[in-house]
């Protein structure tokens, strides 16, 4: 029998391709979303996928009366909690802003859990979305979740914050995931933000529609070709390893748990780069914050929840490309 999943930022582009596993998985979802980086077509088209009608409630999550009501009046067996900035260089500028909107709205999510189910005695299950950035820099390639934490930006450190704040709690899922790519259906699911605020693939599209030249930060870093080595996973198994959690936090209480969510490849950037041959590049000043080496061990996954990323490399760009063009046209 299905579940009821509360998603925060459920219209977002991780958030809305959550939703649709979901549903692809015999739950429903009830959605949490400001609108600030999502719209409502989005919700339109996840209520055209299934018969079941989709609660949604349109508030800010540092709105903390807001969301005592929304928890008050919803009927949910679980929280899946992705909502929250999350472009790195932008909080490099705005620190406290990142601070303010990351932390103080899961607090608030941790606390109105709670407070709305004083009469059962239990606290709802809860999977966190969060960072890979948490880790920093390694010089190991592989990153394990016990590594030590070394936020290198206040996104970062926000991330790390978060996760602290569930300390002690029964039934918590923290999913640490890599770059995430790729893209379900590239009509109805996909970023809306500012042009400003672009990944990595973002500008290497920009540069294969002639809008410039692709600049790739440093090459003096510790890989091959000296460019910064990534791990793309795509969204649509990033949305699977959510619900098999989900489930499995529903299913059995065993407190705080961790996990990575990666492809568990190994790209640098000037392989992602090459990999197109109508993209100009050139290389730029190293920034700020910037890590060097981030590749996800996903093996500790694989063995407790029996996760692992099907969807390569190619399929994950292919998508995103789609994407980009369906927006540029």
């Amino acid at each position: 029998m299905g579940k009821r999943i509360l998603v925060t930022g459920g219209l977002g582009y991780i958030g809305s391709h959550i939703c649709l596993e979901l549903i692809n998985s015999n739950h429903t979802p009830i959605i949490i979303d400001n609108l600030e980086n999502s719209s409502m077509s989005t919700y339109e088209h996840l209520q055209s996928l299934t018969d079941e009608p989709i609660q949604y409630h349109r508030l800010d999550l540092r709105n903390q009366s807001a969301l005592y009501n929304a928890l008050k009046v919803s009927e949910y067996d679980a929280i899946i909690h992705t909502a929250g900035y999350k472009d790195a260089r932008k909080s490099l500028k705005l620190p406290q802003h990142y601070f303010y909107n990351n932390i103080a709205s899961t607090l608030n999510v941790i606390h109105e859990n709670r407070q709305s189910l004083l009469k059962e005695q239990s606290e709802k299950p809860i999977v966190y979305s969060s960072s890979a950035s948490v880790y920093g820099n390694h010089n190991e390639l592989f990153v394990k979740e016990n590594a030590p934490l070394r936020p290198l930006t206040p996104y970062a450190y926000s991330k790390l914050v978060s996760e602290e704040m569930f300390f002690g709690m029964k039934n918590v899922i923290l999913l640490r995931y890599f770059n995430v790519i790729g893209n379900d259906d590239y009509l109805h699911f996909g970023e809306r933000k500012s042009p400003t605020v672009k990944n990595v693939l973002q500008h290497l599209f920009d540069s294969a529609w002639n809008v410039g030249t692709f600049t790739i930060n440093g090459k003096n870093h510790n890989s091959v070709d000296g460019t910064p080595i990534r791990d793309f996973v795509d969204v649509r198994d990033l949305a699977k390893a959510h619900v098999i959690a989900v489930e499995d936090a529903m299913r059995i209480n065993l407190g705080v748990r961790t996990y990575n969510i990666g492809s568990g490849d190994a790209t640098t950037i000037l392989e992602l780069a090459q990999a197109f041959d109508e993209v100009e590049y050139d290389f730029g000043d190293e920034i700020k914050g910037d890590i060097s080496r981030s590749v996800a061990d996903i093996s500790l996954i694989d063995a407790d929840l029996g996760w692992k990323p099907n969807i390569t490399l190619k399929e994950s760009i292919d998508s995103a490309w789609r994407r980009y063009q369906h927006v540029n046209k």
